[in-house]
């Protein structure tokens, strides 16, 4: 499984940008280290196995995301803006636990099933 080998650092930037972040900022929202993270996408190297669970996961409940909105523009937006379902967290702020990805993917069911979230 390529999470365990590591997924590219390069992945890491690609996401940022289609979520209308910075690399820095999208890593500090995922509580990674900005430098490193970014050290690592220069010198070509790969995320460690944690790293890369968590930037798969995060490109899963993206793409479901823009599933639920129709638009990635609205996605991107959704994502990172605070949300009330949510305690008042931004959905990327909860993507660094397992937990806080469930807790979206909730957020998106009950949108998508007509509910405010």
């Amino acid at each position: 499984m390529r999470i365990r080998k590591g997924v590219p650092a390069t992945h890491l930037a690609s996401l940022a940008k289609a979520l209308g972040l910075s690399t820095r900022d999208f890593c500090a929202a995922l509580r990674m280290k900005p430098a490193t993270q970014e050290r690592r996408i220069r010198e070509g190297r790969v995320l460690l196995q944690h790293e890369s669970d968590l930037l798969v996961r995060t490109a899963m409940v993206f793409a479901r995301t823009i599933q639920v909105f129709g638009d990635r523009g609205k996605a991107s937006n959704w994502m990172r803006q605070e949300v009330i379902a949510l305690g008042g967290a931004t959905p990327l702020s909860l993507l660094d636990t397992g937990i806080g990805a469930d807790l979206v993917e909730r957020a998106l069911t009950a949108i998508e099933h007509g509910h405010p979230a």
